[in-house]
């Protein structure tokens, strides 16, 4: 599995940006330099109260305190060879069934104003269980001594350009350790990166089709708050929990002093 994996050290991006694959330390992180800047998040004029922040969910309380480390946060990959072929090979097959997609909950896509497309893998069950299968090896690799479970895989979702997506933390319960897997990219200006949220400073993920990226969605903040300059971009996603996740999380969160929501609900009532 080793040679799949990329060096997410190595500053490999030259040339065109919609031609990179890499990881780079975003040159966003002061973030007033994008006040007014049409290329991020919400505009004013779009806004309508909906939320206070452009580029960052809105939540009451962030559960990432409480999911526990399972591995290195993030990793970047190229699928192999022979599921790369079968995959996209399927994909371009069968794009031109792709329909509008639902309204994501939340106001965290602006999917009202820029209308995006999905190829249901629901309708195609022997690819979806394919897909968790090949996968499952990686993230058992990367999540050591754990038997991971699939709990989410859904896709293909097509962004079409203008669309963006701000950055948020996954569902807590479900979904610890994640794929996005790039299965196309048309029509570009120029990449179009994943965002990432580790302690270590704000990195963008710069994928090709053919490329992949397990990532601790629960844990680690990502989104992406640049508006898409692409005609099509098209991922998969692939969401894993470990099997004993419910004991490792109790077990962190009385390590970290944490209280869960029963003790504070039976707190109240003492």
């Amino acid at each position: 599995m080793k040679p799949l994996m990329h060096n997410i050290l190595a500053n490999n991006c030259y040339g065109e940006s919609h031609e990179w694959s890499c990881v780079v330390r975003s040159d966003h992180e002061d973030w007033g330099e994008r006040e007014g800047n049409p290329k991020y998040g919400w505009q004013p004029h779009e806004n309508a109260g909906m939320r206070d922040k452009r580029y960052l969910k809105d939540t009451s309380y962030n559960m990432s305190a409480e999911v526990p480390r399972l591995a290195t946060l993030y990793h970047k990959m190229s699928m192999p060879e022979d599921f790369k072929e079968e995959l996209l090979g399927w994909w371009h097959e069968n794009k031109h069934k792709v329909e509008e997609s639902e309204k994501v909950p939340g106001n965290y896509l602006n999917d009202h104003d820029v209308v995006n497309h999905k190829l249901n893998l629901d309708d195609y069950p022997h690819m979806k269980t394919m897909i968790e299968e090949r996968l499952k090896p990686f993230v058992e690799h990367w999540v050591p001594m754990s038997e991971m479970v699939p709990t989410s895989t859904y896709g293909v979702r097509q962004y079409r350009r203008g669309s963006f997506m701000l950055n948020h933390y996954d569902r807590h319960q479900t979904h610890h350790a994640s794929f996005i897997l790039n299965v196309e990219q048309e029509g570009c200006d120029e990449g179009w990166p994943l965002e990432l949220h580790p302690p270590f400073g704000v990195r963008d993920v710069y994928m090709q089709p053919g490329e992949m990226i397990l990532y601790e969605g629960a844990k680690i903040m990502h989104g992406r708050p640049m508006r898409s300059p692409c005609d099509s971009y098209a991922n998969i996603f692939v969401h894993f929990t470990p099997k004993d996740y419910k004991e490792r999380q109790r077990l962190y969160v009385h390590e970290q002093g944490f209280f869960t929501a029963r003790e504070m609900h039976d707190s109240k009532e003492l």
